[in-house]
C-alpha cells in the first residue's frame, strides 16, 4: 500500500506501484498534478476525505476496468484505449475518450464530453457543455442526467431516457 500525503506527488505513487498496487491519498489540494494513470492500481481517497487535484488526469492503455471515484479534478479528463469507471468525480475541464469503454455515474462535466471510437455511459450525471458521441460502431447511454447544452450521437444503438437537455441532433 502507498499513502499519498499533501504536499506529495499522486504521480510518484503512481509511478512506483505495480500493478494491482492500492494508493491511499489523503485529504487535501494536490496542485500541478497531471496525473496518467496506464496500469491497474486501486486508487483511493482516504475515507471520508475531500481530495482536491488541480491539473490533468488521464486514463491511458487499461485493459481491466480502473476505478476512479470520489475526486475533485480542475482540469481535463482523458481516457484513451481503456476501461474507465469515474463515479463521484467532479471536474472544471472537459471529458475526451477515443477508442475506450467508460461508465461515468454520479459526475459533475464543467466542459464538454466527447467520445471517439468508445462505448459511453453517462448515468446520473451533469453536463454544463455538449456531449458528443461520434462513433456509429459503438453504443452511447445516457441515462437520468443533464445536459445544458447539445447531445449529439452517431452511436450504432443509443439509450437515452430521462434526461433533460437543451439540444439533441
Amino acid at each position: 500500500t502507498h499513502t499519498v500525503l499533501p504536499g506529495e506527488s499522486i504521480q510518484a505513487a503512481i509511478t512506483s506501484a505495480s500493478p494491482g498496487d492500492q494508493i491511499i491519498i489523503k485529504a487535501g489540494n494536490y496542485a500541478g498534478e497531471n496525473i496518467t494513470i496506464n496500469k491497474n492500481l486501486d486508487i483511493r481517497r482516504e475515507q471520508n476525505a475531500n481530495v482536491s487535484i488541480t491539473g490533468n488526469v488521464t486514463f491511458s492503455g487499461l485493459a481491466t476496468i480502473q476505478s476512479f471515484a470520489h475526486f475533485s479534478v480542475t482540469g481535463n479528463l482523458t481516457v484513451t484505449n481503456s476501461k474507465v469507471y469515474l463515479y463521484d468525480c467532479n471536474a472544471t475541464g472537459s471529458l475526451t475518450t477515443t477508442g475506450s469503454e467508460w461508465t461515468l455515474q454520479e459526475c459533475n462535466i464543467g466542459g464538454n464530453v466527447s467520445s471517439t471510437s468508445s462505448t459511453s455511459k453517462f448515468m446520473r450525471s451533469y453536463l454544463t457543455g455538449s456531449f458528443t458521441h461520434d462513433t456509429n460502431t459503438t453504443d452511447c447511454t445516457v441515462f437520468q442526467s443533464t445536459i445544458r447544452e447539445k447531445l449529439t450521437t452517431k452511436a450504432q444503438r443509443s439509450w437515452i431516457g430521462y434526461n433533460p437537455i437543451r439540444y439533441m441532433r
